[in-house]
């Protein structure tokens, strides 16, 4: 049982499901075999990859997070690997290119967010409390790179469904995170431009707290012309 006491008193049962203020949020699992097509060096195994828990609000909020259309959601990813790659998410782009904020609640991340045309290539080292916005056009996938289950959160608009398929036909990101260090993907181009960055504080609260203090903060998630050029 892992209990968030500083992240909304959340629990995560020994079922992986979110309980929050008594009511069971239960997760969608990403199995193994759906990850084949992403993996580094992929098997015929089978087994739970990693847990995301849409909509997770106290109850007193729903109404303002459903009236400005932003959506609250929680990601678990285990600490293993499969063989020699650290255990991440599948990666997927947004249409409309919105972006989306990301906040480390527990554990240690690798952020890869890689541009449309494929030519770039941000690295971001997080860990508890830091804040990653995903620039408006990236596709994004978040690695576990430490030894204990990583836990994230998340804002995003709403009203879209996010489009996997570029990174399953290109067999994943970029870049495969191993314990050799970063391993190019050979499905891509030969050239890309690889940033890396360390995670920051964007905010001066946890990016739940921070929506309810001023939710028009976060009106650049509807709007992606109007993010910030501080946040990125």
């Amino acid at each position: 049982m892992i209990k968030l006491d500083d992240y909304l008193g959340i629990v995560i049962d020994e079922g992986y499901n979110l309980i929050i203020e008594g009511e069971v949020v239960r997760p969608r699992v990403r199995r193994k075999r759906e990850m084949a097509p992403v993996l580094w060096r992929a098997d015929d195994g089978d087994e739970d990859m990693y847990y995301m828990y849409r909509e997770v609000f106290l109850r007193r909020d729903r109404g303002l997070f459903e009236g400005h259309r932003i959506r609250h959601d929680v990601t678990l990813i285990p600490s293993k690997k499969v063989n020699g790659e650290f255990n991440k998410t599948l990666g997927h782009y947004h249409p409309g290119d919105y972006p989306e904020v990301y906040e480390v609640v527990r554990g240690e991340a690798l952020f890869l967010m890689q541009s449309r045309d494929y030519r770039r290539l941000v690295v971001v080292e997080a860990r508890k409390g830091d804040q990653v916005l995903i620039p408006p056009g990236y596709g994004h996938v978040t690695v576990n790179v430490g030894q204990e289950a990583l836990i994230t959160s998340n804002l995003v608009f709403w009203d879209f469904e996010s489009d996997y398929r570029p990174f399953v036909e290109k067999r994943g990101a970029l870049v495969y995170v191993t314990e050799q260090g970063l391993v190019r993907n050979e499905s891509y181009g030969p050239d890309f431009e690889v940033v890396r960055r360390s995670g920051k504080r964007l905010f001066g609260s946890n990016i739940y707290e921070e929506f309810l203090g001023d939710p028009r903060k976060f009106a650049f998630l509807k709007e992606p012309d109007k993010t910030p050029p501080y946040l990125t």
